[in-house]
């Protein structure tokens, strides 16, 4: 039987090599893990050290030992489909407490909210998942970064509110998508047009939230992805056309603009961007 198997997800314009490592002691796939190749053979060759070496821990940035990361592994998927008890529930936070691995103060910040999950998943100063594309050879911009966040506050916040994280479902994102794809656009003065949100916009808006629920996933913060099965919407955008006669009269009324100064560069552009998309067609 194979130690691990090998499959790609597509980042900007490459395909990057993600390993799941077969754990020995429950005969089940590990939870996908970025190898930061774009080349199967050298995907295979990090996962081999991994195996031999150990497993690069997201949060400490060191070598995690096999052993110990089947072990835990095995623990988690012991906890995901035992039937607990209260009193199972208080035996495992009693053992922990005695570890010192959680305290009332930790276990309230464990209980955080979507929103202030994904504001720090894309702070690019202070994100771990950041770090981890950097340490990967994946870098993101501070300006995607930028826009996720906005699409988070616009979005992602007036929709979830105070939700916690642990506490969000699949169904709840299937709602959402439904909610975006009718939602109508905001226009600078605040006011709502009559337009809904483009799907590429839709889908932009959900890739902020998304990403941060996979990677969450991934490191155990919750329990399922619930991000699977989860489509993209798709649709035709409307095609750009060129000015009629009418419209550039129309652009050009008197009094629209505060002087004849400020007609030159827009009529500069425009006939530009007539031109250019007069030849692309």
């Amino acid at each position: 039987m194979k130690k691990f198997y090998l499959y790609t997800r597509k980042s900007k314009n490459n395909k990057i090599f993600y390993v799941q490592l077969l754990n020995p002691r429950t005969g089940k796939l590990m939870p996908g893990k970025s190898t930061g190749q774009t080349n199967r053979e050298e995907a295979a060759y990090i996962s081999m050290k991994w195996l031999k070496e150990g497993i690069p821990d997201g949060k400490t940035k060191t070598a995690r030992k096999v052993e110990e990361t089947f072990s835990v592994d095995e623990l988690l998927n012991g906890l995901r489909v035992s039937e607990l008890t209260e009193t199972d529930v208080t035996r495992i936070l009693a053992i922990l407490k005695s570890r010192n691995l959680i305290s009332d103060e930790k276990h309230e910040e464990n209980s955080l909210t979507l929103i202030d999950f994904l504001m720090n998943f894309w702070d690019y100063e202070n994100s771990e998942y950041i770090r981890e594309k950097a340490a990967y050879g994946q870098n993101l911009t501070k300006n995607h970064c930028k826009d996720m966040i906005r699409q988070v506050k616009n979005h992602w916040m007036q929709y979830f509110s105070d939700k916690k994280l642990v506490d969000i479902t699949k169904q709840d994102l299937k709602d959402f998508s439904f909610h975006l794809v009718k939602k109508k656009k905001t226009l600078q003065n605040k006011k709502k047009s009559d337009n809904t949100l483009k799907p590429a916009t839709v889908n932009r808006v959900l890739s902020a939230g998304l990403t941060g629920l996979r990677w969450a996933f991934n490191n155990d913060l919750i329990h399922d992805d619930i991000t699977k099965g989860l489509k993209r919407f798709s649709g035709i955008s409307m095609r750009r056309g060129i000015l009629s006669d009418t419209e550039v009269k129309e652009l050009f009324t008197e009094g629209l603009w505060p002087s004849p100064a400020s007609r030159l560069p827009t009529c500069q552009i425009k006939c530009h961007l007539s031109s250019e998309i007069l030849y692309l067609s």
